[in-house]
């Protein structure tokens, strides 16, 4: 079964989990994808007529999506993309026997030798960028030197150019503070960092040094706008607010509520406009609710809801879902707004796991969180990167170290780029952080920063600048970064 709903025979067998008949499930594993529905349709409806799920292999299957088509037997196949098309046979046990590049065309006659399978997928002609060597500034550790703006930016950018790093992810807005830039856009908050407009001081600084600047904020939060407007608030079922205490990533506002949607990613063009040399902005782990169908029931989310599909019921399926479409439909506005202005869009998502080492597919984390991944990279308006926390000593701390550890963390980034399938770049994050008792050094971060980049992602990020100096693990990181050219 692959990353759509499924899982392939060897992952379920590592995960101790049920064993399944290989002629069936695995036409989408190794990254291969299916709708989940209409696979499941198919295998139960041929069961029906006595089939057995061994034999599904003798017939004639086509499996498609936007993205690829799946084909055993004999088809004549119709490709809803523009442009080149790959052809790849795998044979009996998956291994790949033959690939070519095919013609752009809309009809195609394709015949899968026997036991075997035909994949076609479009060639995405990417333009080649430099591999991302990251760090994060979270600026607020540093108020308490007494230091400017001007002194901390560039005593920090000469840090970065000298330890290998080539982007910087600035904490732009802070969810407690407010900005650290200057603005003046209604109802912002402005930090004493933003008095003294740090992120114009960190551009020019690390431009300076060839050094990528990404601004990033929390979606949809703010405490601010949440003290003024009770009415934002997400609420759970029995209308009290939604506001679990998880970090400093608190005062959730409402996604569905216009008027959130209208002041927030009204903040997000205000930025862009603002600092029109910014290489990028992203938006760091949107969600709704951080598992379950906790929130949000606020008025907004009941009318509206009840309008559009009178008669279920709050937190049932219909409710999941429709929750995950008001979610996507707030990120892409303020994606489109921040490439309106000629800026690159980033997402940052937190990838959850089980406690076996499996993540969450994307149907179930947009069931469970509200975020639909696959919507979102499906979109036009897609973010031009995506960014993934892979932050194993996190779920090691609360499992254990048996399944979470270095090999995890390599296993689950292929697994994330093949769940991205080319639709964006990616970027894998990474932390020095320690999480109870799991406790990091530099030689963990390096070596997990190893084990991330084998699935080859398009860069990676060391969150945080300040814990590297705490923990003087700047000279590891810079041989770590090195080590990657």
């Amino acid at each position: 079964m692959s990353d759509a709903g499924y899982y392939s025979r060897s992952d379920l067998e590592r995960l101790r989990m049920q064993q399944v008949v290989r002629d069936a499930v695995a036409l989408v594993s190794f990254g291969l994808w299916a709708p989940r529905d209409p696979f499941l349709e198919f295998v139960r409806a041929r069961e029906r007529e006595g089939w057995r799920r061994a034999d599904l292999r003798d017939l004639g299957v086509e499996i498609s999506d936007s993205r690829r088509i799946v084909v055993s037997g004999s088809s004549s196949v119709t490709v809803p993309w523009k442009t080149s098309t790959r052809e790849r046979v795998l044979g009996p046990r998956w291994d790949q026997r033959e690939e070519k590049t095919l013609p752009r065309g809309s009809r195609l006659e394709i015949s899968a030798p026997d036991r075997s399978v035909v994949v076609l997928e479009p060639i995405r002609n990417r333009k080649q960028v430099p591999l991302v060597k990251g760090v994060s500034l979270d600026p607020w550790p540093y108020a308490w030197q007494g230091v400017s703006a001007k002194v901390l930016a560039e005593s920090l950018a000469e840090r970065y150019a000298r330890n290998g790093v080539n982007a910087v992810f600035f904490y732009a807005y802070n969810v407690k503070q407010g900005a650290a830039y200057w603005t003046r856009y209604p109802g912002a908050t402005i930090s004493s960092w933003g008095e003294q407009d740090l992120l114009k001081e960190v551009i020019k600084a690390c431009h300076a040094r060839g050094i990528r600047v990404i601004a990033w904020m929390y979606a949809s939060r703010d405490r601010a706008m949440w003290t003024k407007h009770p009415s934002w608030r997400e609420r759970r079922k029995d209308g009290t607010v939604y506001n679990p205490l998880r970090l400093h990533a608190t005062y959730f506002l409402c996604p569905n509520n216009p008027d959130v949607r209208k002041w927030y990613v009204g903040l997000v063009r205000d930025l862009a406009k603002r600092y029109p040399e910014l290489d990028g902005i992203e938006l760091a782990e949107p969600l709704v609710n951080w598992f379950g169908n906790v929130a949000c029931y606020c008025d907004v989310c009941r009318e509206e809801f009840a309008s559009r599909h009178p008669g279920q019921p709050l937190g049932g399926k219909e409710w999941r879902h429709w929750r995950a479409e008001g979610l996507t439909e707030f990120l892409l506005e303020c994606i489109k707004a921040i490439k309106e202005e000629g800026i690159e869009a980033y997402l940052l998502t937190i990838c959850d796991a089980w406690s076996n080492g499996a993540l969450l597919t994307p149907v179930r984390q947009a069931e469970e969180s509200g975020l639909d991944l696959d919507a979102l990279l499906d979109s036009p308006h897609a973010p031009d990167w995506i960014n993934f926390e892979v932050i194993w000593q996190q779920w090691a701390a609360i499992y254990g170290t048996r399944v979470f550890n270095y090999q995890w963390a390599a296993e689950t980034s292929q697994r994330l780029m093949n769940r991205v399938d080319g639709r964006t770049r990616t970027i894998i994050h990474v932390e020095i952080t320690d999480f109870g008792n799991q406790y990091m050094t530099a030689e963990k971060t390096a070596k997990t920063i190893r084990y991330v980049m084998k699935a080859k992602p398009d860069g990676v990020e060391c969150y945080h600048s300040a814990a590297l100096d705490r923990k003087s693990a700047w000279t590891v990181l810079r041989r770590c970064y090195e080590e990657l050219e």
